[in-house]
Order: structure tokens, then C-alpha cells, then sequence
């Protein structure tokens, strides 16, 4: 997950919440932000085996930072995840 500050001012320190549509959800710290500055954050678990995973990043998820603009806070996004099977070579 990678956030950006896309105000005019800095973000103080805040929280993100990673909603997986499956039921999990996660939080996850985001550093103070500089005007136009991003933070790549800690990666979250995904679920096994396969099949789309839809999920909503949240930033500033508490709503404890006063914006001008609090509609570009969230953004849905699609994961597909695909099974590896590895296959053994046998031994000679």
C-alpha cells in the first residue's frame, strides 16, 4: 500500500485501514507526509489459494484529520491472486 499526500499542507501522522471484501481488515501507521510526499506502508496479508480479491484502502480511516477535501481518501482496488504449484524433479 502506498500513500500519497495529495494537499497543500502536511498530513500529521495517521491511520490507514486496508478493508479486505472477504471480512479482514487491516491498520496500518502512516507517517507524517509532506505536501505531494508518498509512504509505502507495511505489506498486508492476502488470503490462499485463488481467485479476486477486491479491497478498500482507507486513509486518515479515524477521520482524526481536519481536510479540505476528505473524498479522496479512499480508493478500491482488485487483486488476483493465482495459485503456484511447484513441481518436484525427481531424483536420479
Amino acid at each position: 500500500v502506498t500513500i500519497r499526500n495529495q494537499g497543500e499542507a502536511s498530513a500529521p501522522l495517521s491511520i490507514t485501514r486496508v478493508a479486505i471484501d472477504a471480512g479482514a481488515s487491516f491498520s496500518r501507521i502512516t507517517p507524517t507526509l509532506a505536501p505531494g510526499s508518498q509512504a509505502d506502508l507495511a505489506p498486508i496479508p492476502l488470503p490462499s489459494g485463488e481467485g479476486t480479491v477486491v479491497f478498500t484502502i482507507t486513509a486518515d480511516a479515524p477521520a482524526a484529520i481536519r481536510e479540505m477535501n476528505e473524498t479522496n481518501n479512499s480508493a478500491i482496488g482488485v487483486c488476483v491472486l493465482v495459485e503456484r504449484h511447484l513441481q518436484k524433479t525427481p531424483k536420479a
